[in-house]
Parts: structure tokens; sequence; C-alpha cells
């Protein structure tokens, strides 16, 4: 969605300058935040705008229906006595849709109209159907979600270099004239120009990702988590790793090995810049007592991705619940399987030769197997099979 935000405000007359932009879609429920920088064409013969990702997106649950949320709490409290607490639920809907909508600023009262001429309770500011707040009693309901954003942007500034100039406020909650006003006044001391796109409530999104697939105008991005298999390798006591884990080895029956489970091989690292035609490989090996028969048997690998704070993630059952499996890849293909001797017993048993391609292709990561079959020497020809 970020990605689209930003195709929409490059199509709107919003021109970036040499630097990075950070695009904030700040919508009902949550916040997203993500960053990008020009990128010089490969092709002198095209004059096309082309941005990459700077750093990896955030996500903050901060939008507008939390200050809706702030709003209940203290009415809530406000009219515990009155007899217009009954109402609360229709009172916090007129806020939601009027008043917290054409707030601008704390130096003026602002008004929930939500009743009939003759409602009234001065003790609570309800006079003629409306209820009365201080402008600095509605600011402080905007309070948290603002913060957040200040605080993001300011994350996203550090983490691509300070290389940003230019903050485009996007999504349903920018039509709030004291958010934009609030955030543009906090970013100008620090260099940071907030814009808002021409037409910027809603439709960034869709017109953006329209535009995507006209105009292209992002050509790499960056990995958000770790990606890569659970895989059992062979046992190595020179590794303190491997050492400390001895008690969960085991000896593989096909080829009286000792090896280690749950193992964590990465693929495609975490915030790894990637391109779209970018593919990151890694050669993997099966081994059967028999020549395998793939249609009955398929070779079936789980994609992980490691989502927690670990900065090498390495075992899968070592913060086990932030290892979620992303797809599952699978072919019923005749792989060809060489024949192998044990190096401890002798034992014959056949090894099939595969590699896992991933790559980011569009804005979502593309999972492939891979082999070379049909190989002659003299001819050097590779075929290569993808599913």
């Amino acid at each position: 969605e970020g990605e689209a935000s930003l195709h929409y405000c490059l199509n709107n007359g919003c021109v970036t300058p040499g630097r990075g932009v950070v695009i904030v879609d700040a919508g009902g429920g949550t916040v997203d935040l993500s960053s990008y920088e020009p990128k010089d064409s490969e092709s002198d013969t095209e004059n096309k705008i082309s941005f990459r990702e700077m750093t990896r997106p955030q996500c903050h649950f901060t939008g507008s229906i939390f200050v809706k949320d702030k709003a209940r709490q203290y009415l809530q409290n406000k009219l515990a006595d009155s007899r217009f607490l009954e109402d609360i639920d229709h009172i916090c809907e007129c806020f939601d849709k009027t008043t917290k909508l054409t707030f601008k600023n704390t130096n003026e009262p602002a008004f929930i109209r939500f009743g009939r001429a003759r409602d009234r309770d001065l003790d609570v500011g309800i006079k003629s159907g409306q209820m009365k707040l201080s402008g600095e009693v509605v600011a402080k309901f905007f309070e948290p979600s603002i913060h957040s954003i200040m605080n993001a942007v300011t994350s996203q500034q550090e983490s691509s270099a300070n290389n940003v100039d230019v903050v485009f406020l996007v999504g349903g909650f920018a039509a709030n004239d004291y958010l934009f006003r609030t955030l543009t006044e906090f970013f100008k001391p620090t260099g940071l120009n907030l814009y808002r796109p021409q037409n910027y409530s809603n439709k960034a999104v869709a017109e953006g990702a329209a535009s995507f697939y006209l105009d292209h105008f992002v050509a790499s991005r960056i990995a958000r988590w770790h990606y890569g298999i659970e895989m059992n390798p062979f046992f190595d006591a020179s590794d303190p790793e491997h050492a400390q884990r001895e008690q969960t080895s085991y000896i593989n029956s096909v080829t009286d090995r000792r090896m280690i489970p749950n193992f964590f091989d990465t693929i495609l690292p975490k915030n790894t810049k990637v391109a779209e035609t970018t593919e990151f490989r890694k050669r993997y090996y099966r081994r059967y007592k028999s020549p395998p028969q793939f249609e009955r048997d398929p070779i079936v690998d789980s994609i992980l991705c490691y989502r927690g704070k670990q900065r090498t993630p390495r075992w899968t059952d070592d913060d086990a619940s932030n290892y979620p499996v992303l797809c599952y890849i699978e072919t019923h293909a005749r792989i060809p399987a060489k024949r192998r001797h044990g190096s401890i017993t002798g034992k014959i048993y056949y090894e099939v030769k595969y590699s896992i391609i991933l790559s980011f292709g569009l804005t979502e990561l593309k999972a492939q197997i891979a082999w070379t079959e049909n190989v002659r020497l003299h001819l050097n020809l590779h075929m290569e099979k993808s599913f």
C-alpha cells in the first residue's frame, strides 16, 4: 500500500527532490510508513522516474479510530452522573463523523451536535442538543496518534541515513487539518517538508495500485524478514551450537550419519535490498534408501520467515512462535538421483540435488524449485525447470 501511495503522489503533481521520501498512509485503523529514494535509470534512452525502497516499512495501530476511543473514555467519565450517559454510543458516533473531521486548532472550542434543541445539561456543557469541549481537550484525543507518526517518521529517517527530505501524508486520517498542521510544525525544524497530495483522502491506494502496472516507479525493495527453510544438517562436533544441542541429534537411517534437527537455513536475509530481477538461491539435498518415485512422493519444502528480534536466527525451536510458514513449494517432476555409498558403512543410497530460489518479482515473494538435468559436457548444455 505504501508503494501504491508513492505512485499516487507522483501522479498528482508531488515533485520529489533529489533525495528520499517517506509515505505516511494514515487510515482508520493503522498508520503505515514506507521510505523511498530516487534511483537513476539504467537506460540512457529512458527518461523514467525510478525509486528504490530505503528501509523496512512500519505499521502502527494508531489510526483515527483510536482518536474516537480516547474521546469515548473522556466522555464516559464526563457524563458519568448525567442522564446523557445512556446516549454515549450516539454521541461518540457524532464526534467521529463530524467533530473529529473538522477539528482544526486548540484555540477554539469544538462541538458535538447529537441531540434536539431541548437537550440540556449545563454541568457537562450540553446546550441546545450539542456538547461543548475545549480545543485543548479534543487535542489530547489526537496526541497518541500524532506522537506515533512523529516517532515513526523519525525512525524511518534515521534508518534511511537521514536521506529524507519530504513526507507525503495520505489516507482518510490525512484529511484532518489539526493532524496536518501539527505534524508540519513538528517536522519543519528537522528539515522535513510535509505535503498532502490533491484529493489525498481515500483514493491513494486504489489509484496508485493501477499506476503500479502502468508506470512501475519502484525498482527495488527491502526484505521485511529472514526467509528460508528448516533443515537437518550433519552434526558437526566442532560447532559450539551443535555441541550444545548434541542431545537432540540422531542417526539418519539412510546415510547412517549423525544429524541435528531444527536448523533454520536463511536464503534471503532481512533488510537485504532486492531488485525485481534478483534471485536468491540455495542448494539442498534429499537422500533415499531406494530410487525415489516423485509421482508418488513429491518433494515438498516449507518456506518459513522469521519475524522475531534475533539478528541471526539459527534454530526454529528457539523463539518457535516467530517462524510462520509462508507457503509450500512442491514438485512431482522426475529429478535425477545419483547413487551414493555411505562414508561410514558403505551402504548404498540415492541422492537428489536441487535448489530453492526466492525472488520479489513484484511486491510479493515468489518461490521456485530448480534442478539441472540432461547435462552433456561436450555441449555444456544445462536445462532448468521451475515449479
